[in-house]
């Protein structure tokens, strides 16, 4: 039932202006709608709104946002999957680009990429949001 105008203009919080749950992922989308415009996409309704593309969405914070991806033997196993971290709030969420792969999912490719969280985690980040296709009955 939510409508274009519920969302206030400029809106870039860190929850959900839906549902107020954090974000599973940002993603970045190509298109009609803005190429290279990033999105979050929300853990609980999937609802998507507009984040600048470099900042933290948790703590809003954008100075010295750093990247980590996968890279092995063979190369990174997923090139459209980047974690963003922040410094100042020490958390990380994914970023999926469509700009690499048109086919990604927000919530699919985290799933993917949990080697990733790993990752991250091993350097002292914690994950912003939480994918809830992970929790099993």
């Amino acid at each position: 039932a939510l409508q274009p105008a519920d969302v206030p203009a400029g809106f870039e919080g860190s929850q959900c202006p839906a549902c107020g749950s954090h974000p599973v992922a940002s993603i970045l989308r190509i298109g009609d709608g803005g190429h290279g415009v990033r999105y979050a996409t929300c853990s609980l309704c999937a609802t998507e709104w507009h984040v600048t593309r470099i900042k933290c969405v948790p703590c809003l914070n954008t100075r010295d946002i750093a990247y980590q991806a996968l890279d092995g033997a063979s190369g990174n196993p997923h090139p459209a999957v980047k974690a963003e971290t922040c410094p100042d709030c020490h958390s990380s969420l994914k970023i999926v680009s469509m700009e690499r792969d048109p086919l990604v999912d927000a919530f699919a490719d985290d799933l993917a990429t949990l080697a990733l969280d790993m990752l991250v985690d091993e350097t002292g980040f914690h994950r912003a949001g939480r994918n809830l296709f992970l929790f099993t009955p």
